[in-house]
């Protein structure tokens, strides 16, 4: 998957539009995981253009269409994990010398998550933070197939946002994905 990126920039482009900092994406994906309590697990995340995203849509959910925000886990979930019950329950929270595990794999469209943001009157970096967020919920066994399943996966995106809220700094995702000027 191509990406338009520069080794020399911490800022990666797909058009003369958007940017995204590495840096501070890779911080608000630590956060994220931490709320959940999944510190042992990686996670991949890529950003890639309408074309792309559109070739993976097709080919693993037989949607011929770009799409914002798709997930890949790695892991098995007997049942999701939650802010509420996160991954690092007592009995798992051991920390252990071996590599971390991977939980997966993110791939996000800038200028889908673009034109979102615009059609819902919010900021491209909020909306990054929010297909983050939700990418990782599916990881995490989140699905919103049944209206039950997405009112659970809403409810768990509203409070890691709002936990994001209150940290310190809070709004960690400000300008993880900008417009350029």
């Amino acid at each position: 998957m191509a990406s338009d990126s520069s080794s020399d920039d911490p800022h990666i482009s797909w058009n003369s539009r958007i940017a995204i900092d590495q840096a501070k994406v890779d911080n608000l994906l630590g956060r994220i995981k931490s709320h959940l309590g999944l510190d042992v697990f990686d996670v991949s995340i890529s950003f890639v253009n309408n074309e792309d995203i559109q070739s993976l849509n097709s080919e693993f959910r037989n949607k011929n269409q770009p799409t914002d925000v798709l997930s890949f886990p790695q892991e098995h979930w007997p049942e999701p994990v939650t802010i509420n019950t996160p991954y690092h329950s007592a009995s798992k929270h051991t920390r252990s010398p071996e590599p971390p595990r991977h939980l997966g794999d993110i791939v996000i469209a800038p200028l889908v998550a673009l034109d979102n943001a615009n059609g819902i009157g919010q900021s491209i970096d909020r909306e990054i933070c929010f297909l983050i967020i939700h990418g990782i919920l599916h990881l995490c066994g989140h699905d919103h197939n049944n209206p039950t399943e997405e009112i659970i996966m809403i409810e768990q995106q509203k409070t890691i946002l709002s936990l994001l809220e209150e940290d310190d700094p809070p709004l960690i995702w400000s300008d993880c994905a900008r417009l350029r000027s």
